[in-house]
């Protein structure tokens, strides 16, 4: 164990090692940058729609029809987002599927929230300005998080249920 700030921390090899000797297989170098990937994208979704969230709450304070739905989706999504951010690598394989499933859906209810926003024309004068962006996050959210991460998703899954998947994309799934 290193000991940072009095602090003891288990490194990652410490933790390797430990996971062999448990009987449980480490993960494959390919598991580990699937796991970086995703916390990478979460990390860069958190710091973009932490400040969105306040912003949609903000703009929609005060006014007669009370908060957007957007708004709080964008802060449900904000917070789907922090639970993949703060996800333990100690959390089982099933675990972190279920979490990206929930990512995942977030998303896609989000961005279905904002075109049936556009489609209602519930922003008024900023219409034109909330279509660009939303137009914009979808593409960007669908390239970054919906591609890779159902990608990951359904390689790993299929790896782990038939055997003969395992010869076929034996780069990515764990031996």
């Amino acid at each position: 164990m290193a000991v940072i700030s009095n602090l003891p921390v288990e490194t990652d090899q410490n933790e390797r090692n430990a996971a062999q000797a448990a009987g449980n297989p480490s993960p494959s170098s390919t598991q580990e940058m699937e796991l970086r990937y995703v916390k990478l994208i979460a990390f860069i979704w958190c710091m973009l729609t932490g400040p969105m969230t306040g912003w949609l709450f903000a703009a929609g304070y005060g006014k007669d029809n009370g908060l957007q739905p957007v708004s709080i989706l964008f802060m449900m999504y904000f917070l789907a987002t922090l639970m993949i951010l703060g996800c333990p690598a100690r959390l089982t394989r099933p675990g972190k599927r279920m979490l990206n499933i929930c990512w995942i859906c977030a998303g896609l209810i989000l961005i279905t929230a904002c075109a049936c926003a556009i489609k209602y024309r519930e922003f008024g004068e900023d219409l034109e300005n909330f279509t660009i962006l939303t137009a914009i996050m979808s593409a960007i959210w669908g390239i970054t998080v919906l591609v890779p991460v159902l990608i990951i998703e359904i390689v790993d899954y299929c790896c782990s249920c038939c055997p003969n998947w395992k010869n076929c994309f034996s780069l990515f799934c764990s031996v």
